[in-house]
């Protein structure tokens, strides 16, 4: 894991078409949603937005969204949680279809570095 300094400045973000995406964004998809699940793992989304990171993690352990798992383990690694990250990380972990659908890309941003988060940086992120 990241020394506790590096952890606060981490920041998980979300975009589309280039553009971070704002709490407006999920709070429109949220209100357009039937499925309840997607529905949970909208308002994890928005919760990470507004860096609640805890409450976002709740959220996504309640959907039954693809990519949910995704998100615990990237949320657990920004909180520094052992337990969880290795609980659901996987070496080779499977990106689901939900953020595709959506056309939405996670990004870790540290500083003034950003990175796409894909298989490769999920993998490393269990060697740091």
């Amino acid at each position: 894991m990241l020394e506790i300094k590096d952890l606060r400045r981490l920041k998980i973000v979300f975009k589309k078409d280039g553009k971070i995406l704002d709490r407006a964004f999920f709070d429109r998809l949220i209100e357009n949603t039937e499925d309840k699940d997607l529905k949970n793992f909208l308002i994890g989304c928005r919760h990470t937005v507004e860096r609640h990171y805890t409450e976002a993690l709740k959220w996504f352990l309640i959907s039954d969204c693809d990519d949910s798992r995704v998100m615990i383990v990237l949320l657990s690694y920004k909180l520094g949680d052992d337990f969880l990250f290795d609980e659901y990380y996987e070496e080779d972990l499977v990106f689901g279809e939900t953020l595709k659908k959506l056309d939405i890309e996670v990004y870790l941003q540290t500083g003034e570095k950003e990175y796409r988060v894909d298989k490769d940086l999920i993998r490393e992120l269990n060697r740091i």
